[in-house]
């Protein structure tokens, strides 16, 4: 199972992209990237930016589960456009990602360990996670760039998170 490309602005929703997030096997709550503590604070979300993807569902943001390897669906999630156009600035030319994978760090568990250092334990976390899935990307030969070009706000209100507790790290845009 696997994104695949299949035309310029296509790809078919499949886990072995994202295979580094999953738990590495069923004797482990260890996942395939490094984690301070094991706390594992950074959140994922799949969005599929482009309605000729070949998704699951209808909705548009799907959510890992690591421990069970299935996808929590985001309620609500239903127009790619709104999601792309929080990800995304008008007159951005950054080309047509078909695919976002959105990094959230979700502030409670960051700081509950570590406090004030927990925040940049995140953000390694965050940079380890898209290093490997970028890696993945070049083992399929698919475009992918990291993107930090949204308003906060914007995305977690997109996605259905409370701003408060969740801080996009990055976002990184797959495909175009």
């Amino acid at each position: 199972m696997r994104f695949l490309r299949r035309s310029k602005h296509n790809i078919r929703f499949d886990k072995k992209l994202i295979s580094p997030l999953l738990r590495i096997s069923k004797d482990t709550h260890k996942r395939g990237y490094p984690s301070a503590g094991a706390l594992y604070s950074v959140e994922v979300f799949c969005c599929s930016l482009s309605p000729k993807n070949t998704w699951p569902c209808p909705e548009k943001i799907l959510h890992p589960l690591p421990h069970s390897r299935k996808f929590e669906i985001m309620q609500g999630s239903y127009d790619a456009n709104s999601i792309k156009e929080a990800i995304l600035p008008k007159g951005s030319k950054i080309g047509n990602p078909s695919l976002a994978i959105v990094y959230v760090m979700y502030m409670p568990k960051t700081l509950f360990k570590y406090r004030y250092r927990g925040y940049r334990l995140a953000l390694m976390e965050t940079g380890s996670i898209y290093m490997l899935i970028d890696l993945q990307c070049k083992h399929l030969n698919i475009k992918s760039r990291q993107w930090s070009g949204y308003t906060d706000n914007m995305l977690c209100k997109v996605i259905g998170l409370n701003p408060t507790l969740f801080f996009p790290a990055c976002v990184q845009l797959i495909g175009g």
